[in-house]
This record gives structure tokens, C-alpha cells and sequence, in this order.
């Protein structure tokens, strides 16, 4: 299920495939100490009306001018950030700069002080060797 938004002139996502917040009812990237209950879904390309790059999962760019597409419910292919994804583990995002580790990123919870729990978000497997995974969330 995706639901659309319009993008905070501020904090914007850089990326799609990344948990997202709203600040003052636009669509927002975390930026560091969120609560679990901050996160309202990730941010997904558009579709039908797609961009006209090929970029990697995880680098292409969102156009701000645009709507937003944030994934309400369902299942989506993210970029593992830190950890390992293990079928059924919890998923977690970077609310803190540490160990390497940049705000948003996703991952298991080898990093739990610096990270969160993302309610109703876990691993449907293990990453491919690109570091590619499945997610499910609010299933």
C-alpha cells in the first residue's frame, strides 16, 4: 500500500529505499535521536511515472518537486546497511551517527544503542551478495 505525500522543504530524503518521518506533515529523512513511533513508512520510487535513471538501490536521487511515495504496508527490496539480515529478525534504522554507520541506514541490531527498532519491519532473508534484502513491513 502506497500513500502519497509532499516532500518537507527541509530534511528532504536524498535516497529512496529509506525509512522516513514526517515534520510538520510533509515527508521527512530521519536526522537523528527519532522515537520507533517517528517512522511512517519508506520511501519508494513513483509508479507508473518512474525516473529515467538506472541508478543503484540506494543512490538514485528523489525529485523534491514531485510528489512523494512512502510504503505504508507491504514488501520492499533495501539496501542492508550494517549487520546481518537473518528471516524473521527485527529491522532497525540508524537514528545516530556511529561505528560507521549514517542516519537512515538499515540493519540488524548489532548497533541497538544507535539505532531503533522499526515496528511492524522485519526480514524476509538473508541479503544477496550485493547487500540487497527483503523487508516486510506492517504485514
Amino acid at each position: 500500500t502506497i500513500e502519497t505525500g509532499i516532500f518537507a522543504a527541509a530534511n528532504y530524503p536524498t535516497a529512496f529505499g529509506v525509512f522516513v518521518k514526517y515534520s510538520s506533515g510533509k515527508v521527512a529523512k530521519l536526522v537523528g535521536a527519532e522515537a520507533t513511533t517517528d517512522v511512517v513508512g519508506v520511501l519508494v520510487r513513483p509508479y507508473p511515472t518512474q525516473y529515467t535513471s538506472s541508478e543503484a538501490l540506494g543512490t538514485s536521487t528523489p525529485d523534491i518537486t514531485k510528489l512523494a511515495n512512502i510504503l505504508k504496508r507491504g514488501y520492499i527490496m533495501v539496501a542492508l546497511g550494517f549487520g546481518t539480515a537473518v528471516k524473521g529478525a527485527q529491522v532497525y534504522a540508524c537514528v545516530n551517527v556511529a561505528g560507521g554507520n549514517a542516519i537512515g541506514d538499515i540493519g540488524d541490531n548489532s548497533d541497538s544503542d544507535n539505532c531503533i527498532a522499526v515496528p511492524g519491519a522485519y526480514f524476509t532473508g538473508a541479503a544477496d551478495e550485493d547487500g540487497n534484502v527483503e523487508i516486510a513491513y506492517n504485514i
